[in-house]
């Protein structure tokens, strides 16, 4: 069974959860009119969370469990989860599982990146009154995440990024806008990691991802399980690296916490090696010197595939990187920065630190291909790195099993 959030342009008086059908075997139920899913937007107003009122009612919470039944509540997101419907379950023996998809609950926006684009290192409340000044409201949220505006999302999207600059400009230019206090972030942090201490088990996706979650919650249940997913087949193919001019691709948005700015800036000192720069994930299609921004793309084949090497530059803590996956199921190299939570399924020589280690490691590999060939051919003739999502689904179903104390 899965439940999510949903907004409503009208939505209900009291928060009830209404089933939806099914699919692919699965029994959909919504959660109509609970709390604001704010997705990468941040939180303005904590209180809407911390002091919302808008609660499952016992009712409605005993009629859901009874049809459902479940012996395990996965938590792949705490955004407009109900804390009342986390306490029911519990009470009634439910096991709780929470996959460390991103940092929700950690950071209001998601991914610990302040709103300079920099990675957030302190973690601290002041800085989250900084980073949130610009986000929406919970009408607008509600409004935003309503089925029926989903299909326009194309056309709002720009709009709301239009909205979140003007709101920063306002404040910046003193226009009324006043970071919140502290005190809120601090209470909306100790919100969602109380929730988090009621997990019979955390499942993080990474190294990465149990590092930053744990050093929050030094006591956590933890376990380390790599993901993936259905869409991914092992299909390595070999190409011949041509040593007159390798092709790099980047794939991501051209924000500073993906390290783009950073890729192209140690590129633009290795001008005497041979390269030709792919970027994709962007809405730009143009040709600036030796970089090609070819926007986005539907499937990774088409747009990794003829790639000599991907690079994966982020400077964030990323807790995994299906990017880095989808590349090496192709047969294509990966280097990636040592923030990356998809690390472990590279070779060690192909991690890097910082900026020095980025450009060291590609003078290398651009100044010997043959590098390159050799890596890749171990590719095609080896072992997929990464599980099957057959195999991610039976390791997941053991987790649950042992929660429950029984063999599966």
């Amino acid at each position: 069974m899965l439940l999510y959030p949903c907004g409503s342009l009208f939505p209900p008086v009291r928060p009830l959860i209404r089933h939806v059908g099914s699919r692919c075997g699965v029994e959909c139920f919504q959660l109509l009119g609970g709390l604001p899913v704010p997705l990468l937007e941040g939180i303005r107003q904590p209180e809407m969370i911390l002091e919302s009122l808008r609660l499952l009612t016992e009712e409605q919470m005993c009629a859901f469990i009874s049809r459902t039944r479940p012996e395990v509540l996965h938590v792949h997101t705490w955004m407009g989860f109900p804390r009342e419907l986390l306490e029911v379950m519990r009470a009634r023996g439910v096991r709780v599982v929470f996959t460390t998809h991103d940092y929700f609950g950690l950071c209001p926006k998601v991914n610990l990146v302040d709103d300079a684009g920099c990675p957030c290192t302190d973690g601290s409340d002041a800085r989250c009154s900084r980073c949130n000044l610009g986000a929406p409201g919970e009408r607008f949220l509600s409004l935003r995440n309503s089925m029926a505006l989903m299909r326009l999302k194309g056309v709002l999207a720009p709009l709301l990024r239009l909205r979140q600059r003007l709101r920063r400009t306002s404040g910046a230019k003193g226009g009324g806008l006043q970071p919140c206090p502290v005190r809120d972030y601090a209470s909306l942090r100790e919100y969602y990691l109380e929730m988090l201490r009621q997990c019979d088990c955390i499942h993080c996706n990474s190294r990465v991802a149990h590092r930053v979650y744990a050093s929050f919650l030094p006591n956590g249940k933890f376990r380390v399980l790599p993901i993936t997913h259905g869409g991914m087949d092992w299909r390595p193919a070999d190409k011949e690296v041509k040593a007159s001019e390798i092709c790099l691709g980047f794939s991501g948005p051209e924000a500073a916490f993906k390290g783009l700015p950073m890729l192209l800036e140690v590129l633009a000192g290795l001008e005497s090696l041979p390269w030709h720069l792919e970027v994709w994930g962007t809405n730009r299609r143009e040709s600036v010197g030796r970089v090609t921004y070819c926007g986005r793309y539907r499937q990774a084949e088409r747009a990794l595939g003829q790639l000599d090497l991907l690079i994966v530059p982020s400077v964030c803590n990323e807790t995994f990187g299906f990017i880095v996956a989808e590349a090496l199921s192709l047969g294509v190299p990966v280097l990636c920065s040592d923030t990356v939570g998809a690390q472990s399924l590279v070779e060690d020589s192909m991690v890097y630190h910082g900026r020095e280690g980025l450009e060291r490691r590609l003078t290398e590999l651009l100044a010997h291909p043959e590098e390159l060939q050799v890596i890749r051919r171990r590719l095609v003739r080896g072992k997929a790195p990464m599980v099957s999502i057959r195999q991610h689904a039976e390791e997941m179903v053991k987790l649950y099993g042992e929660l429950n104390g029984s063999v599966v």
